[in-house]
């Protein structure tokens, strides 16, 4: 008996072994969170949101006829997301730096009268599940951890041809298994139209928030 129990653990202990070592790794640590989107601004007064109740279509039309600038559209919009996510937790990722950068050459383009497409200098995110180089791509989930893309997904790299300029990107349930963006990074997303319930699904997280402002129009 002491051998059969004693082989059942050798058995059990070299499985154990096994599916330890084809469990996949994190990336890198989990990454620290950029606190500024997930706390209630300080001694700031609310942005002025010039331009959050307009259309990706209105949007492009200002920039297009130098009625408005990609930088200052940008900027604003950045700034609303700043005071207001904390709210919702809607974007997780703000790349500030790289879409003003972005926004700038959007502009220039411009002056010397050159679009790159329908989306020329219009701000967008994207959902963290899409590969956005040099930003974080966890699944919400610590056994993926802090992996950033080298490169930009396929859907991601037409968005950016077609002018648009990612500004972020947004919550996800965790492995994106849930119809709540709930997950074990990020906090939880909340309805915009009502805090103290889910958005309903990964799809309508950043979508409800932007059609509220304005940004999405209906039919997105």
């Amino acid at each position: 008996i002491a051998i059969v129990i004693g082989s059942l653990i050798g058995i059990i202990a070299i499985a154990g072994g096994y599916f330890y070592s084809i469990i996949p790794k994190p990336a890198g640590p989990v990454p620290a969170l950029q606190s500024e989107l997930f706390e209630t601004p300080k001694n700031q007064a609310p942005p002025a949101g010039k331009f959050i109740y307009k259309s990706a279509i209105e949007l492009a039309a200002l920039i297009k006829n130098k009625q408005a600038t990609s930088v200052e559209i940008v900027k604003d919009i950045i700034a609303y997301i700043k005071y207001h996510n904390h709210k919702y937790n809607a974007i997780v990722w703000l790349l500030e730096d790289q879409a003003l950068k972005d926004a700038v050459k959007a502009d220039s383009l411009l002056a010397h009268d050159s679009i790159m497409g329908p989306l020329h200098g219009v701000p967008i995110t994207v959902k963290e599940q899409f590969s956005v180089r040099g930003s974080y791509l966890t699944l919400n989930a610590k056994m993926i951890g802090g992996f950033k893309p080298a490169s930009d997904q396929a859907v991601v790299n037409q968005l950016k041809k077609s002018g648009a300029i990612i500004i972020g990107t947004t919550n996800v349930p965790h492995m994106l298994m849930d119809y709540q963006t709930q997950g074990e990074i990020y906090p939880t997303a909340s309805n915009p139209y009502d805090t103290s319930r889910t958005p309903g699904a990964v799809s309508y997280t950043h979508l409800d928030v932007y059609k509220r402002q304005g940004i999405l129009s209906n039919s997105s």
